[in-house]
């Protein structure tokens, strides 16, 4: 079964089989690098996001680090 969570604010229904950061940052079609996810208020580095587990409710923020001048 589908699980919702909140994701940068917003409700997302995640595909079945999504159980991690990374498959959540793969379903929405965005790459790890340069990206660091607060899951529940915990700072979680890119290389980390497949050992952080996602659970229906759970609030993930991905914020993505830009360079420029």
């Amino acid at each position: 079964m589908a699980m919702t969570i909140q994701l940068n604010g917003v409700k997302a229904v995640l595909n079945d089989g999504v159980v991690t950061v990374r498959d959540v940052v793969t379903q929405f079609g965005l790459t790890a690098a340069g990206l660091i996810a607060e899951l529940n208020g915990e700072l979680i580095r890119s290389q980390d996001f497949g050992g952080h587990s996602v659970k229906n409710g759970d609030i993930l923020e991905l914020i993505q680090f830009m360079g420029g001048g």
